[in-house]
């Protein structure tokens, strides 16, 4: 029965695109559909599933059973939260697929309107030829000017042919490289997350009590603590996969230009053989020459250069080893002078 119902799916996409073709996208797109309709199926009766155990349990008079089931259902509500985004991240690829499909037609357009404007050029031609034959001069005048007007209307339709095909290569090199990331990104995320979440899964199983060989009245269970911590740091683990996810694919800091430094008129000019032939290039030469563009002298303050304070004597003792066994001793005054 579900090979006769994805048979006559198949069957009815390509009935469909008969008249206005690319079957094979239209196709694409249909089997994501069915794709992502299967896993929503498969998703909604995990949930069931799980979901009727946590009753069962629920109603036995086993606390260990009442606890531990209680707990994976936790877990599977967490599961069902990721599964869902795989779902939304399968929607994205298929939108993909959407956007080169919308892009074909466009170009299918654009083919369609060159195509008439060449029917009417051809036309006009043949009026032409023949006014021309039967000697209809102030007819073959006007075709003349008419001709014109088409094969005008043809070189703008080529031109916009030319233009929006490659335009549509380059969308769709563009989206089905966004695309295939994308989808092997959202696949890696669920496979990552489905280790996290199953590898709790199996450590809260076995906080169940171990029966075999020993009499039921002998057991002793050691309480859920255990099994609540395990799904709380599971919890986190996913927090700190998604956090850690969204700064990798967050977009780089703004960069700001550096200033731009020119040297003071009064700067002595270098020879090629690297000596200048001014020797009284001073030190107030090389803190004009670090002067920005419209900077005063006379608004430099008094204790240029400037003095920078230390940090506090608890951080600087804090840095003792941290890079290549550096090591800090502070006998020196607390400020820096002439930096």
């Amino acid at each position: 029965m579900e090979r006769a119902n994805q048979a006559l799916r198949r069957s009815s996409v390509k009935l469909k695109c008969l008249n206005s073709g690319h079957s094979d996208l239209n196709m694409i797109i249909s089997d994501v559909t069915k794709m992502r309709s299967a896993f929503k199926t498969f998703h909604l009766a995990q949930v069931t599933t799980w979901e009727d155990m946590a009753k069962w349990a629920n109603k036995e008079k086993t606390l260990a059973l009442q606890e531990i089931f209680h707990f994976l259902l936790e877990l599977c509500y967490l599961w069902s939260e990721v599964q869902l985004e795989f779902i939304a991240g399968l929607k994205k690829f298929k939108h993909q697929f959407e956007l080169i499909l919308e892009s074909e037609l466009l170009l299918d357009k654009s083919k369609s309107h060159l195509t008439a404007c060449e029917h009417k050029d051809n036309k006009v031609k043949k009026e032409l030829k023949k006014a021309t034959t039967k000697g209809n001069i102030d007819e073959a005048k006007q075709l003349t000017e008419r001709q014109l007007e088409t094969q005008a209307l043809v070189s703008v339709a080529q031109s916009e042919v030319k233009s929006k095909t490659l335009e549509n290569e380059s969308i769709k090199l563009m989206l089905a490289k966004d695309g295939l990331l994308n989808l092997s990104s959202t696949y890696l995320e669920l496979s990552k997350k489905a280790s996290i979440i199953f590898q709790a899964h199996k450590d809260v199983s076995r906080s169940l009590p171990d029966i075999h060989d020993k009499n039921i009245e002998d057991i002793r269970y050691p309480g859920s603590e255990v099994a609540r911590n395990i799904v709380l740091k599971t919890k986190e683990s996913i927090q700190r996969y998604k956090k850690s996810v969204e700064v990798e694919s967050a977009p780089p800091p703004p960069y700001s230009r550096s200033p731009v430094f020119h040297l003071p008129p009064n700067a002595p000019e270098y020879s090629p053989d690297g000596f200048h032939n001014d020797q009284t290039f001073s030190h107030e030469h090389l803190m004009q020459a670090r002067e920005p563009v419209g900077f005063s002298p006379e608004l430099r303050p008094t204790n240029y250069p400037p003095e920078y304070d230390l940090p506090p004597r608890e951080s600087l003792s804090s840095l003792d080893g941290a890079v290549g066994g550096l090591s800090y001793n502070d006998n020196s005054p607390r400020r820096y002078q002439n930096i």
